[in-house]
């Protein structure tokens, strides 16, 4: 017999903290290998900002250019990254120093010559908070006429990603600009949600996926392989029911299959 799984509305969902407990089973490994590089990012509005990377902690600073957003002085943060695929490295960081938290997410292909930055700002922490995100995008060392192009190559499929041994999700993209998920197994068992969707085609087979939240103050982003079916992904934003910042600096992953695809007839 089938088990019943009633539909949870988001006042019954666990706390962050605890629906990801042991979710981190099949997190990609953490490297240095960006430890003591300096790496200029010249970005498509003629901004050049430069990123200096130690072993926990990294600096971005504008060097030429208007800051992404008003009062985003020079960042210093820690952060965590992981080599994805040879030369291309996903890098995740949040400086929490006034206060409501700052974050520069960057996808740093050395191989290309190509950068994509997701920029995130915490713009208020009153009552459920607000997050402010936007997309850059830059070549690496010198100005680049090529980017990565956000792609329609994940509508209408339906994937099944495994986090840990109890942590089961199925996503649906349902096009360009929607995404739905829900939890089959785990803490979060039965709550789902279809919400805002991006995706940009990094590599011939490797798309970086950003989605924001509908009740939470977060959005997650991460790189997905499509061809050994793994994924690379972080939440971050505002954890209004700790009333404290939340993610970046953790990095989760999971195995997944394709259960499918539709096609939709034309009409």
């Amino acid at each position: 017999m089938h088990e019943i799984v009633d539909f949870r509305t988001p006042d019954t969902w666990p706390n962050l903290s605890e629906f990801e407990a042991g979710m981190d089973q099949n997190s990609p490994d953490a490297t240095s290998a960006l430890a003591g590089r300096t790496i200029a990012l010249h970005y498509e509005n003629g901004r050049v900002a430069e990123y200096q990377l130690g072993e926990r902690e990294l600096s971005w600073t504008v060097r030429s250019g208007e800051p992404p957003r008003p009062g985003w002085g020079p960042y210093s943060a820690p952060y965590v990254a992981t080599e994805f695929a040879p030369e291309l490295f996903y890098v995740l960081s949040r400086d929490d120093r006034a206060g409501a938290p700052k974050f520069v997410i960057s996808v740093l292909d050395l191989a290309a010559g190509i950068a994509t930055t997701i920029f995130g700002e915490v713009t208020s922490t009153e009552g459920r908070g607000s997050l402010e995100v936007h997309f850059e995008h830059a070549g690496i060392g010198s100005p680049s006429e090529r980017r990565h192009e956000r792609t329609g190559v994940m509508d209408g499929k339906r994937t099944l990603w495994r986090y840990s041994d109890t942590h089961l999700y199925e996503h649906i993209y349902v096009n360009a600009g929607t995404f739905g998920w829900h939890a089959v197994t785990g803490p979060e068992q039965g709550a789902a949600e279809i919400v805002p969707f991006r995706a940009y085609q990094i590599r011939e087979d490797i798309i970086l996926m950003w989605f924001r939240e509908g009740y939470w103050t977060l959005t997650a982003s991460g790189l997905m392989d499509l061809s050994d079916m793994r994924l690379a992904i972080s939440g971050w934003g505002w954890d209004f029911r700790g009333r404290k910042p939340r993610g970046a600096l953790t990095l989760l992953g999971a195995r997944g299959v394709l259960l499918g695809e539709v096609t939709y007839p034309q009409v």
